[in-house]
């Protein structure tokens, strides 16, 4: 009994081994797209820092994020799972625009001018496999959006056209694909190393406008960026991001005037401050820290009937800061979920910081007349 015990227990030994050596047969491979609504269509480049692992990366125009959790990978993909081609995209006639489409099904195609009119909006049904279309622009530079079942694109072209050229898109046809697998070439896929349950935080940008997205991928998916503009009467622009169903300034207010463009007084010297009863603002210690950490102002600036927020922004009440808490999960956690992670800004306490919203607070100091 106790031998054939003993080779019950090796044999059960032996199943573990070979179940746990086989659970990781497959490399974690996600793709992430990216698409602009709102003030802009365009994303121009996307920042996407993985909190987790303390990485930063920058997603050029038009690529794709392959997220990975093999090091040194190169992303291996079907042909129907490639981005889109325009030639030539510095044209004075006709270009051709090819892209492939994942599953067959319907299509829309959307071309912008460059002040975010659609000036065309075409609908098709297009089969799976690589899909080519002729294009005919006046001149200008336009935005191209496709959206298509399980895929979407984002492109640029620029036409010199001399001709008050119609727009028109005309369907060429469509090549079939089979199965090969083929190397995409790594200029059209910016590839990070990435763990499941990992934390992200996307910063896309767009000329002047800056949204912000936290998300944790699960799946291969599309972030959209919905810009809006956050803009002072100093002329500088604000980060935005989304937390719930609120919309945030990521960066700390640091403008010199109210919103009717009068100035708010600046004050230099502690003296007195705790006893003014006007308006008033003061640099973090110096100037030059504004950049980072905004100004500091008096409650008589911020309850000034001028308005101190940028139009179409407003201060936020008590009631929308208890908003802000309750969604992320109470006063005991909101503030580390909100903070900016590690001990540049905040020093070396700064342990339970997770900034897994994107809010990335800062300290910004105080003033007293003490």
């Amino acid at each position: 009994m106790k031998n054939i015990s003993l080779d019950y227990h090796l044999s059960i030994a032996v199943i573990f081994i070979v179940l746990c050596s086989s659970i990781k047969t497959y490399a974690l491979d996600y793709n992430i797209s990216f698409t602009g609504t709102g003030a802009s269509i365009l994303v121009e480049n996307v920042i996407v820092q993985n909190i987790t692992k303390g990485s930063t990366i920058i997603v050029p125009s038009g690529n794709t994020l392959h997220l990975t959790d093999v090091p040194n990978s190169v992303k291996q993909l079907n042909a129907n799972y490639e981005t889109i081609s325009i030639y030539p995209n510095l044209v004075e006639g006709e270009s051709t625009m090819i892209f492939y489409v994942k599953q067959s099904g319907k299509a829309q195609i959307k071309v912008y001018n460059i002040d975010s009119k659609m000036i065309a909006n075409l609908i098709l049904n297009l089969e799976e496999g690589k899909n080519s279309f002729k294009l005919s622009l006046p001149k200008g530079i336009f935005a191209i959006q496709i959206i298509g079942n399980g895929y979407s694109y984002n492109t640029k072209l620029i036409s010199l056209s001399k001709s008050d050229n119609k727009t028109e898109i005309v369907y060429i046809g469509t090549e079939k694909t089979n199965s090969n697998t083929l190397k995409k070439s790594q200029s059209s896929f910016t590839t990070m190393l990435y763990s499941s349950g990992d934390q992200l935080i996307f910063k896309g940008t767009s000329g002047n406008l800056t949204t912000i997205v936290s998300d944790i991928p699960t799946n291969s998916k599309t972030i959209n960026f919905y810009f809006y503009e956050c803009k002072d009467d100093d002329g500088n622009y604000y980060p935005i991001v989304e937390i719930g169903s609120q919309i945030w300034m990521a960066e700390n207010l640091k403008t010199s005037k109210f919103r009717n463009k009068v100035s708010i007084s600046n004050k230099t010297s502690d003296v007195n401050w705790g006893s003014l009863t006007t308006a008033a603002y003061s640099e973090y210690d110096t100037p030059i820290n504004s950049t980072t950490y905004g100004k500091l102002y008096n409650w008589y600036a911020v309850n000034d009937s001028s308005n101190i927020a940028p139009n179409g922004w407003h201060v936020p009440t008590d009631a929308e800061w208890t908003t802000l808490i309750n969604y992320l999960e109470g006063e005991s956690v909101a503030g580390n979920k909100l903070k900016e992670k590690g001990s540049i800004h905040w020093g070396n306490l700064n342990t339970s910081a997770t900034n897994e919203t994107g809010f990335s607070a800062l300290p910004g100091g105080l003033r007293s007349d003490e």
